[in-house]
Order: C-alpha cells, then structure tokens, then sequence
C-alpha cells in the first residue's frame, strides 16, 4: 500500500498514518496487525520580526540642565536596548534610563532595539534652552520656539515652547493667534489661543496634536504668532512654525476654489476694490468653471455698487478670475461700509478656505 504524501506550505508538527488489518472470514489476521507511517514536515518556519521600538520622553523641552526620563514601551522580543541621547554622551543599555542635558542645544534621542530577527529604531526631538537671565527693565518678556518642529498622527506631536524673561512670582496668561493650511480644531486638536505659564515656572507648551492623518499629500505648515496681553511684554523670536507631515498621496485634482480681496478698499468710480476667486493649486484648469457667489453688508448690490450677477467663470487654462466692486458716485454714508463677499456651492467645484472676502468701500467723511 503506498501512502502518497501531497506537500504543501504550512508548518506543521509530524503527522503519522496507521494501517490497521481488519479480521475476515476468507483469512486469519496476524501479528502484527498494524503499521504506522510517520510523514516528517518539510516546511520552514517564517523567519523572527523584529521588534517594534517605542518610547515616550518628559519633558522634551525645558532650560539646561534639563533631566529627561525616558520610558522604553517597546514590544516583540527584545534582547538588547541602546539608547543614543545625541549630545556625544554614553550610550545606555538599560530599559528605561534617565539623562542630563546640561548645554543648550537641539538633540535627537534615539532608541535602538535588537531581537533575533533583526533590530528597530526610533528618535524623539529634545530642544534644550539656556536659563533665561533676569529682565534688566523688571518685566516680563516671552518669546516662542518650536521645541518639536514636526507632527505626523496623534502619536507624534509639535511642540511650541513659550518663555518667560523675568520674574517668575506669579503665573502669567500668554495669548497667541494661529495661522496655516492646517485648520485649528480639524486638522489638529482645539487650541485655545492662550496658555498660562505657573508660578515658579518659566516655559509651558502649546502642543500640535494631529486628530488623524494628514490632508494633504506634502507637508504643511503651523504658524503661532505671540499677541500682547496683560501682564507680560512680546519679545523675539515671537513666532514660529510646526510642520505636519504629509500622507505621500496622489494630489487632490479636484476643482477647490476660495476667495480673498485683492483690493480690499474702493471710494468711488475710479478707485474699485477687486476680489479674486482663485482655483486651488494642483487641481485641473482643462475647463471653464463657473462659481457662484452671494453678497452681503450695509451698502446694497446695484445701488451702491455696479450690479454683479451672482456668478463668475473662471476660463479654461486660467486660474483665478476678478470680481470687480465699482461704486456708484460717492458713498451715502459718512463712514466706511463694507461688502461681503461669500462663496457658494456648485457644480463642477468644492468651497475651498477662505470662503468669503471682504471690500470696504469709503465713507463719505
């Protein structure tokens, strides 16, 4: 009896057949009544990943000497850990070691981790700062860095770092504006627009928390600009920027329009105010499309101003197109009134950001 093995690819352990003879009245059954075939695997076990390294550090940002504990949340099998800290120091071998920075400095932290198939890296971003000397003038100053200058999920941030010159008695509530592709709220976590840096403290983080992936194919830019407030005074630097990442896909080629005026003031026949509505850059300008528009303020549409119909076609190969605002004679009012301008939806065409624009047109005075 020949047993026909059929190979295939899975690993298996060893598998046997048994042949056992059956009693009958045509013949006796001896002994022995049974065989067993063992069919050995041929199949060879997929090869070891390796592991997954993984760490978080606090803090990331702060004046020298500025002591960062580092926590390993590594996973896979692991058999051995190297921690390179950037600055020229030891390397460490430990799972979750500890680190002085004592120079000020940008520093990339680094954690290898080794298994036996094969090993896994990862860095965080570590911006050290000098201690900010006393204000010579008795005030306080702030300033801002971006301590971690790029964002790509939810699991790697941006940090911006404001500082203090000064006394640091008191806490102090820095305000800040935000600007950008990247919507606050949307394309990252609500930011308030300000932060409050503690007593006995002299920096605090306004962190970029990405709510997912990116919108965008490249990256983009976040822009936090310091704005004045009580109880503190805006030095240098008073802005900076966080990068997030972009998702490395094919570009949006649909048609997105927004709108801004070009000339945002107008006093009489010879002297208009111009908005543009512009098709975003990337999408297709292989054909005319036609945007619809509404407008809204004090000063009335063919009254005021010369009539506008509603719509603009923005031509074939081109990518923008002017909606002119001519006033009628001089204005019927004796202070500034503005026209508001707002993009609708329509076929052909998604509402890109901003939407809307504003023209003033000159009082009378």
């Amino acid at each position: 009896v020949l047993v026909q093995v059929l190979d295939d690819q899975i690993v298996e352990l060893p598998e046997m057949v048994v042949l056992t003879l059956s009693p009958n009245d045509a013949y006796n059954v001896g002994v022995p009544n049974s065989a067993t075939i063992v069919i050995a695997d041929d199949d060879q076990p997929p090869p070891p990943q390796p592991p997954t390294a993984n760490f978080t550090a606090s803090p990331t940002s702060g004046n020298a000497a500025l002591t960062v504990q580092f926590t390993d949340q590594s996973s896979g099998s692991i058999t051995s850990r190297d921690w390179n800290f950037g600055d020229g120091s030891s390397h460490s071998s430990a799972q979750s070691p500890s680190h002085t920075y004592n120079t000020a400095g940008d520093y990339t932290a680094t954690l290898t981790v080794t298994g036996s198939g094969g090993s896994n890296s990862k860095s965080v971003a570590i911006h050290v700062t000098t201690a900010p000397l006393p204000s010579p003038d008795g005030r306080t100053w702030v300033s801002v860095v971006a301590s971690d200058k790029r964002a790509s999920g939810p699991g790697d941030i941006g940090v911006f770092t404001i500082t203090r010159a000064g006394s640091t008695a008191t806490a102090v509530t820095v305000k800040y504006s935000l600007g950008g592709t990247p919507q606050n709220g949307v394309d990252y976590q609500t930011l308030p627009g300000s932060v409050t840096i503690p007593a006995g403290a002299t920096s605090a983080d306004v962190k970029v928390i990405p709510t997912g992936g990116s919108r965008w194919p490249i990256d983009k830019d976040v822009y936090l600009m310091l704005e004045q407030g009580s109880g503190y005074l805006v030095g240098t630097p008073n802005f900076d920027t966080v990068t997030i990442t972009g998702n490395g896909q094919p570009a949006d080629t649909r048609t997105w329009v927004s709108v801004v005026a070009s000339d945002s003031r107008a006093s009489g026949p010879g002297d208009i105010g111009v908005f543009t509505i512009s098709r975003r850059a990337g999408g297709s300008t292989a054909t005319a499309v036609t945007v619809n528009y509404s407008l809204g303020g004090t000063p009335l549409n063919g009254v005021d101003y010369q009539t506008l119909p509603g719509t603009v076609t923005i031509p074939a190969g081109a990518a923008s197109v002017q909606v002119k605002l001519i006033p009628i004679g001089n204005s019927r009012w004796p202070i500034d009134k503005e026209v508001y301008l707002m993009l609708e939806q329509g076929s052909g065409y998604l509402v890109d950001t901003p939407n809307y624009a504003i023209v003033t047109l000159a009082g009378s005075g």
